[in-house]
């Protein structure tokens, strides 16, 4: 799975090239403990930040929900970066658009 098609680099290659893989991402985030689940959620806030075209691929693939159903189950440092991730976007939603 490749989120941005090529090697990853925060400032040169971070459009999100296929919003499926954002599905497949959190396929992956299942099987990955808190620590890491963090990590991943960190730079794929960043990401998102970047480029408005990385919130539509989100939008596409109906994120907020899956955020939201992950939200109850979530280890804490977990839950406080969907929380910020929802945050972000709505406010970018409500304040950009």
């Amino acid at each position: 799975m490749q989120l941005v098609g090529g090697e990853f680099d925060m400032e040169l290659n971070f459009v999100i090239q296929d919003a499926q893989n954002i599905q497949h991402m959190l396929e992956l985030l299942d099987h990955c403990p808190p620590s890491l689940q963090a990590e991943i959620w960190s730079v794929f806030i960043a990401i998102l930040r970047k480029s408005v075209r990385n919130l539509q691929a989100c939008t596409d693939v109906g994120l907020i929900h899956h955020v939201l159903q992950r939200l109850p189950r979530a280890e804490t440092v977990v839950a406080e970066l969907d929380s910020e991730l929802l945050c972000k976007w709505l406010f970018r939603i409500i304040f950009k658009d």
